[in-house]
């Protein structure tokens, strides 16, 4: 028991210490265990080109990235859904090299830890992109948000971990075009969303 505790107590030191350092850049530490679910809901955007960067530092075997509306449930219980697998969220996974919305379709780019990967909505035209280190490539298009209340980040990892920037770093590549902005730079905090509590660990709410 003690060995455990030794171990957990290791481990909230390498955590935090990790968590200072991508903080200070301006980025946000992620880091999921089973297969949950980090969002930022505060920032629901309904209009105009928005978009943030995920850099994985290991991304695991199902990264499920992108974005969900208000609808997208928030639960504390472990339910094996993410990002993309019901119809108020839409991602991208380049470790199976689908597309998830409700139903699941081919995204043939593939993607490794280190990285970046770019996420951009364009709500007026609606449609979603994402990019591998800089190479754009839209995946969804006819979106329908006209009643969804807008869009917010929304990443799904098992047992992963990434860095993500919300816009108060300076990206590390540029947007699909000049015209999108950070989704929300001054957030300082991730949200738990779907997931056990002891899943998460970084920059999130509570923490």
């Amino acid at each position: 028991e003690a060995e455990k505790e030794a171990e957990k107590e290791a481990e909230r030191v390498v955590v935090s210490a990790m968590r200072s350092k991508v903080e200070a850049a301006g980025s946000l530490l992620c880091i999921l265990d089973g297969f949950s679910t980090a969002t930022v809901p505060q920032c629901a955007t309904a209009s105009g080109q928005v978009r943030y960067e995920v850099t994985l530092l290991d991304m695991g075997p199902c990264p499920q990235i992108g974005w969900a509306t208000p609808a997208f449930a928030h639960t504390d219980e472990l339910t094996g859904e993410g990002t993309g697998d019901d119809e108020h969220s839409w991602a991208a996974d380049g470790a199976r090299r689908l597309g998830f919305h409700g139903n699941s379709h081919g995204y043939d780019v593939t993607w490794a830890t280190g990285d970046v990967i770019g996420v951009a909505a364009d709500l007026d035209n609606r449609s979603l992109s994402f990019a591998k280190n800089g190479e754009w490539l839209e995946v969804f298009n006819g979106i329908d948000i006209s009643l969804a209340g807008g869009l917010f980040p929304s990443i799904t990892l098992q047992n992963g971990r990434c860095e993500v920037n919300l816009g108060a770093a300076p990206f590390k590549f540029p947007g699909p075009a000049p015209s999108y902005a950070p989704v929300t730079p001054q957030t300082r905090a991730l949200a738990r969303h779907r997931g056990e509590p002891g899943n998460f660990k970084g920059s999130f709410e509570g923490l």
